[in-house]
């Protein structure tokens, strides 16, 4: 499911892009031997997800490299990535967008949405639920795009939304997609992290591992939102030196300030979600 939620974000960025699979092969095959290696891939699909962690881009090689050879080549790539069938999902991911758009300015977060929708308080929301909610919040969708939001999220198929299934889908097709800066030929720019000093990256990663799944019980995206205190949906310095001194109390100003900066790669003053899942996720 890792790979191919990040094989779905990386081929809608294709979509609003304009360029094919093919386009993207052949601007990543720098050697123009017709084979792509881990190094490729990984330089160029950073720069459509620029916050890949090192676990989603070690599980999109594995999806491309089925059979461990080391190499991809055009077809094998072209078959995984045309395999998403981007160009619906991306509109759906418009609707949602949308949708999502309409629970902010109504001042409801995901946990509360899914709350409200749950009428009958079992864990699980049913269409039926489903559509009586839309109906209210969403007027202007029509049935057909209620029903496929619906199927979008439900990803076992089970004809039920779990509050996991229905969080993880925001997070992943909207939350998550980045702004991308781009070159003269319409291509993203990737700029690779700065160097972190081995005291930095000893704190950072120890973070890192704290944030995990195993450790944390929850999404990346998740420990974003409780760390975002102001619900900004950007990581203030305030509660980013908030954070780092929980891990290290005798950090002084300069060491947060350097801090930030490897983590804010932006320089906008606040972290965004991708660049906090990035270094953290």
């Amino acid at each position: 499911r890792l790979a191919h939620s990040v094989l779905e974000r990386v081929a809608s960025a294709l979509v609003r892009l304009g360029f094919s699979p093919q386009d993207l092969f052949h601007r990543m095959d720098r050697d123009k031997n017709g084979l792509l290696q881990q190094s490729e891939i990984e330089e160029v699909i950073c720069s459509l997800q620029p916050d890949l962690t090192v676990s989603e881009r070690q599980a999109i090689w594995a999806s491309f490299d089925a059979d461990k050879s080391g190499n991809v080549d055009l077809n094998e790539f072209a078959r995984r990535v045309e395999a998403v069938n981007a160009a619906p999902l991306v509109a759906l991911e418009d609707k949602i967008g949308s949708l999502q758009r309409t629970f902010t300015e109504q001042g409801y977060g995901t946990y509360q949405v899914f709350a409200a929708f749950d009428a009958n308080q079992d864990g699980h929301l049913h269409i039926e639920e489903w559509r009586e909610a839309m109906a209210s919040l969403a007027p202007n969708l029509s049935r057909e795009d209620v029903d496929a939001i619906f199927g979008r999220f439900d990803e076992n198929d089970d004809g039920y939304l779990s509050l996991v299934e229905f969080t993880q889908f925001f997070q992943d097709a909207i939350d998550r997609r980045p702004e991308l800066a781009q070159a003269d030929d319409g291509w993203p720019v990737f700029a690779p992290p700065p160097p972190e000093a081995p005291w930095e990256a000893d704190l950072l990663d120890m973070i890192r591992e704290s944030f995990s799944m195993g450790r944390a019980g929850m999404e990346i995206t998740e420990v974003f939102r409780r760390l975002d205190i102001d619900n900004s949906n950007t990581m203030t310095r305030e509660e980013f030196d908030r954070m780092a001194l929980t891990y290290n109390a005798n950090l002084g100003p300069e060491h947060l300030e350097s801090l930030f900066r490897k983590v804010n790669l932006s320089g906008s003053g606040q972290i965004s979600i991708n660049e906090f899942i990035r270094r953290f996720g």
